[in-house]
Formats: C-alpha cells, sequence, structure tokens
C-alpha cells in the first residue's frame, strides 16, 4: 500500500528556500580567517557578524612580544587563508609562523587609514621631567605629534598622514573610504617620526581611529572572499556607526576627569588620553617587558610623594608588587586597567565593552 504524503504550497516555499539560502549562504568553516589579540579580533568579527567566527590566536590573553607559540596556534596560523596582525613590530611571538604562513597576511598598522603615533620617552611626560630636573626647559618636549581631535565629527580625517606608496591620500568628511591597503607581506613600517622612533600600535584604545580599519578589513576579506565582499561592505558601515555611538557615550562619561592626572604601569594610553583629553604623567615601565630600574623608581616616588597623582592603574597581566608598593607612599588608590581585554570573552561585544570598561576605571578615579 502506497501513502502519498502532501506537501502544502506555503511549508514547500519554506522548504526550498531554507535549500537555496543553506547552499548559498556562508558558513563559519568557509572563512579561514585568523586574528592575532583580542581587540583586533573584535574588530574583525563585526565585519565578519553573521557570517562566520575568525579564530584568535592569542586566545589566553598572553603577551603577543614574547610569549612562544604553542602547537595548536601554529597549526591555527598554518591553516589559515587569511591573517590579521597589528604589525610584525608588536606581535613578535608570531613573526616566525608568519613568514612561514602560505595566507595573505594583513598588518592593520599599514593600512593607509590609520595615522599613528610614536611611542613616547620618558621626556615626553613634562610633569614627570620637572620632577627630576627642575631646570630642564620643558617647552622643549612640546610633542609634535598631537592630533586636533574633533571629537563632534563623526568621521576622524587624517589628511596629513604620509602615504606608504608614494601617493597623498585624503579622507573625505562624506564617509567614504579609500580603496587602497597594504598588506605586502611582512614588509617594515616607518612613519617617519624621526631617527630612532618606535610606533605606538595601541590605536584601538582611541575607537575614532580604530573603526578606521573597519572598511580596510572589509576589503581585504574581499579580496580573499570575493563573493562575500558586498556583505563585508555592508558589516564595516554598521559597525563604523555603532563605533561612533560608543565614542560619544565615553566622552560624556569622562568629561569631568580632564584635569586629574594618572600613572600607569605601562604606556599603552596614549591614544586613549589624546582623544578624550586625559594627562597621564608616567608610567611605570617605560616599554613592554622592561626591568625597572633604581632611578626610575626614584622617580615614580617623587611623583606620587608630591600628590602629582590622582590614581595608579595597575594590569592583570602584571605583578602588583611595584604599584602597591607606590600607592602605599601616597596613599593613592590602585585600579585597573586592562588595554587588550584578557578577562572579556572574545567576540564582536569584546571591543564596547573593552572601552567602556577603560572609561569606567577612569571615572571612577577619585576627584
Amino acid at each position: 500500500m502506497h501513502i502519498a504524503y502532501r506537501i502544502k504550497p506555503a511549508i514547500l516555499s519554506l522548504i526550498l528556500l531554507f535549500v537555496f539560502f543553506s547552499s548559498t549562504s556562508p558558513k563559519a568553516q568557509d572563512f579561514k580567517v585568523s586574528v592575532s589579540i583580542k581587540p583586533l579580533h573584535s574588530l574583525v568579527s563585526m565585519v565578519l557578524e553573521g557570517m562566520g567566527e575568525p579564530m584568535l590566536i592569542m586566545i589566553d590573553g598572553s603577551s603577543p612580544h614574547s610569549s612562544s607559540l604553542k602547537p595548536s596556534q601554529r597549526r591555527m596560523m598554518a591553516q589559515s587563508e587569511v591573517i590579521f596582525v597589528v604589525h610584525e613590530g608588536m606581535e613578535t611571538a608570531l613573526s616566525k609562523s608568519l613568514k612561514q604562513s602560505g595566507a595573505s597576511i594583513f598588518q592593520v598598522a599599514l593600512f593607509r587609514e590609520l595615522e599613528l603615533l610614536p611611542r613616547r620617552r620618558d621626556e615626553d611626560f613634562s610633569k614627570a621631567q620637572k620632577v627630576t630636573d627642575h631646570h630642564h626647559d620643558h617647552e622643549d618636549h612640546d610633542h609634535d605629534h598631537d592630533h586636533d581631535h574633533d571629537n563632534d565629527d563623526a568621521h576622524s580625517n587624517h589628511d596629513d598622514q604620509e602615504s606608504h606608496d608614494g601617493h597623498e591620500e585624503k579622507h573625505a568628511d562624506d564617509g567614504n573610504h579609500d580603496d587602497a591597503h597594504s598588506h605586502d607581506g611582512m614588509k617594515s613600517h616607518d612613519h617617519d617620526h624621526g631617527p630612532g622612533a618606535v610606533v605606538d600600535y595601541h590605536f584601538w584604545l582611541d575607537p575614532l581611529l580604530a573603526r578606521e580599519v573597519l572598511m580596510p578589513v572589509a576589503r581585504a576579506l574581499g579580496e580573499v572572499y570575493p563573493e562575500d565582499a558586498s556583505i563585508f561592505i555592508a558589516n564595516a558601515e554598521k559597525a563604523y556607526h555603532r563605533m561612533g555611538q560608543l565614542h560619544v557615550k565615553i566622552q560624556q562619561r569622562l568629561a569631568a576627569k580632564k584635569g586629574q592626572q594618572f600613572i600607569v604601569f605601562h604606556d599603552a594610553y596614549q591614544y586613549f588620553e589624546k582623544r578624550y583629553d586625559l594627562t597621564v604623567i608616567s608610567s611605570i615601565l617605560d616599554h613592554h617587558d622592561a626591568q625597572i630600574t633604581p632611578s626610575r623608581l626614584i622617580r615614580l616616588r617623587h611623583l606620587v610623594e608630591d600628590h602629582q597623582a590622582d590614581c595608579i592603574f595597575a594590569e592583570p597581566q602584571y605583578s602588583l608588587r611595584l604599584v602597591d608598593a607606590l600607592a602605599t607612599s601616597g596613599a593613592l588608590p590602585v585600579l585597573a586597567l586592562d588595554p587588550i581585554g584578557r578577562d572579556i570573552a572574545p567576540g564582536s561585544n569584546l571591543y564596547p565593552i573593552l572601552m567602556n570598561d577603560l572609561a569606567d576605571a577612569v571615572a571612577s578615579c577619585q576627584s
């Protein structure tokens, strides 16, 4: 006996639509994309929203400067078709694997849309210098790389930035994004900040600067996965708008903190400072993984004991021993800043959580 099953036209239409979209929509496993660190991974995740989740190389929050890669991390990179890193000068732990990879490697710091700052030296912290040398002319240390950030501008323009292949690039106020970007392997990068200058790569701590990488990331992904290029572009545009709203929220949160002065553990925050008109007077370490010298410790104690700082900011990945010692000498509150979102779950939501956490920490400093 044969039993005939009759499918209603409406149900049949739904089945056909499901089959069509199942066969044409991208799947997470179709995108073999990996990203070095959490903040950049979050930005790339925004561009891939609804399409798949990129892989995170430094998933445990370990330092990209000095950590040794695990076999699983090396395999991830070897299997990737696209790898996004900030710059080989920052993620030095990845350099060997990047050079051995057959993937399309995009160094975000090379995107023309970014104008990066030089890493500061001790003498760039003018108030700290006053403590150690009362006869020094501090005007000689005015920073030549300060940028006029218009916090009401919906698009952060970078008209004076240098070109990476001989052409001057300018960003129009209408929000159009230049089509060009560079990703030629592990090429060295110099923003021409003078002899011996070292670039500060913590650009993501300024949301108006960080959002400038969204469109270049979308175009980069579109080169490798051209059938989905329009979706990447649309996602980037939506994320760009959301990050503008995030900036306004943080700006309002920190408006009352412009007169306060802070000591941080390492100098990673100048993009955040400049965007929100904050004042960091010194860092405990002069650069990543450096050992503090006796003279530096003396200078820091002077800053604390003279009550020139309102708060000291520690970081969860570093020992608190030095921070606690300094705070005790001046009875300063110790608060936590985390520039990479070590304890935040990776994904597109990490970036706004990270930035709001930074704003909340600064806002909670004593008046």
